[in-house]
């Protein structure tokens, strides 16, 4: 079977798009950048935000979640649609947990990972899910027992979820759910904003032994310590935990936390072919080469 594309065909995004749809496109690109504005203004009601996301689904409609009631909550709705442009699609909801809650949870679990594997709960990712206001703990073979147990110690506001471990075999480039992670995937942010990912990687010269997938900053937006990371397959990569990124500036670099189960030394190469392992690293001692996450 070939594929023909039309002599009319936008290419700008590395496919075939009708006009309608590259317009489509640059209108969402450039609402990942205008919610910057929101996500600082926000940061400045850390009591009343439950954290934003764009419902790709309902055709990029932005939906601020946000706690409590009242003159207050009111005041930060016009704050808001004032800082957006008057044909973005603004839709708000009421939460029972502030962002900040969920991220102090999430690193509660986190810190309780060596304690689930004492108790032989093998669990292996967490992520604020910004939609259904809780967190997510991802175990490898969760089972009804386990999922009780979790809900126990945590409460409803902590959701367990299956997360295979996945393997370095194949993986695509728009589909790598449950696999391995590797440089060369597309992905996108809760946001909008897409990129590609880069090397799995550690911090040097530290004792953590925690695994960052390093990507552009520019895909971190609006705000790093806030967005979580997908892949197109919908499959939730982890948090981004640094960033050096700013319209004009000379950074462009992000790094988010995933989990020590999905890392692998691949590159992706084409189709479903993984066939480039990185096998070492050379520091580079003349010059720099990019910003340090």
């Amino acid at each position: 079977m070939s594929v023909i594309v039309s002599d009319t065909a936008n290419t700008e995004y590395g496919t075939a798009l009708t006009a309608g749809e590259a317009v489509e496109m640059r209108r969402r690109f450039q609402l990942a950048v205008e919610l910057n504005a929101v996500v600082d203004f926000m940061a400045t009601e850390p009591a009343s935000y439950g954290g934003l996301y764009t419902d790709q689904e309902a055709g990029g409609e932005v939906v601020v979640s946000l706690v409590g009631s009242g003159g207050r909550v009111e005041e930060i709705k016009s704050g808001v649609r004032a800082l957006l442009p008057p044909d973005v699609s603004l839709r708000f909801r009421s939460v029972q947990r502030t962002h900040d809650e969920l991220r102090a949870l999430q690193t509660r679990v986190d810190d309780d990972f060596a304690l689930l594997y004492a108790e032989d709960i093998d669990a292996n990712l967490t992520a604020v899910d910004v939609p259904n206001n809780a967190v997510i703990l991802g175990v490898n073979g969760l089972t009804d027992a386990e999922r009780e147990r979790i809900v126990a110690a945590y409460g409803s506001a902590v959701t367990p979820v299956e997360s295979a471990g996945g393997s370095p075999g194949a993986c695509t480039r728009t589909n790598c759910s449950g696999e391995r992670l590797r440089g060369g995937l597309a992905l996108w942010n809760q946001y909008g904003g897409t990129c590609t990912s880069g090397f799995v990687a550690r911090e040097a010269n530290t004792i953590t032994t925690t695994p960052y997938l390093i990507t552009a900053g520019h895909c971190a937006n609006p705000l790093s310590s806030y967005a979580e990371q997908f892949h197109p397959s919908s499959t939730l990569i982890g948090t981004v935990s640094r960033k050096d990124y700013s319209d004009g500036g000379s950074g462009d670099s992000a790094a988010f936390r995933i989990s020590a189960s999905r890392v692998s030394n691949y590159v992706w190469r084409y189709s479903d072919v993984t066939t480039y392992p990185i096998t070492g690293a050379e520091v580079p001692l003349t010059r720099t080469l990019a910003t340090q996450c």
